[in-house]
This record gives C-alpha cells, sequence and structure tokens, in this order.
C-alpha cells in the first residue's frame, strides 16, 4: 500500500512545464512511463488508465506544445491514448533538437 501510494503522489503531484524545454518534456514522459512501470510491477491493471495519464501530462505543458498537443488530437474521433500522447512528445523533442 505504501508503495502504490508512492507512485499515485508522484503521478498527481507532477510539475508544470513553465516553459518550452525538450529536457523538460522528456522528464514529464519518463516519470509518467517510470510509474506506469511500477504500478505493473505492484500487480496494478493500467491498461484502461489512458484517459488519467494523458490528462495529467497535458495539464503539465506549456502554451506551444498543450496547442500542438490538442490539434495532435483534434483530429481524432477517439479519446486520446498514451501512446499517441507519447508519439506527439516524441515529435516535439525531436523538433527542438533541430530547432
Amino acid at each position: 500500500e505504501v508503495l502504490l501510494n508512492a507512485q499515485l503522489k508522484i503521478l498527481f503531484n507532477l510539475n508544470y512545464i513553465s516553459k518550452e524545454s525538450g529536457p523538460c518534456i522528456k522528464s514529464l514522459q519518463r516519470t509518467i512511463n517510470d510509474c506506469i512501470t511500477n504500478l505493473s510491477l505492484l500487480d496494478i491493471d493500467t491498461s484502461n488508465w489512458d484517459v488519467i495519464f494523458v490528462y495529467l501530462c497535458s495539464i503539465c505543458l506549456p502554451g506551444t506544445t498543450l496547442d500542438l498537443w490538442k490539434q495532435y488530437h483534434k483530429t481524432s474521433q477517439d479519446l486520446p491514448s498514451w501512446k499517441k500522447t507519447l508519439t506527439l512528445l516524441l515529435l516535439t523533442l525531436k523538433l527542438r533538437k533541430f530547432s
């Protein structure tokens, strides 16, 4: 129970990213993925938690990245998946390397 609470505390206390920063976005993505892995190791099934992970991630994103995220998900009728959100974050990181 203590380990579970620790992972949930991390997820629900993610830091807002105040400026567009590749390392900060990468850290956010890594933190969420680490929590997913750790919850799985605790035998917690997170297969239906995508909307939670996506929401927690989106409220931490800075302006431009959040706008890209909204545009990216606006084209789909489906609820945003964590996998699609990861794809967008990775594309954002790649674009930042070249700009």
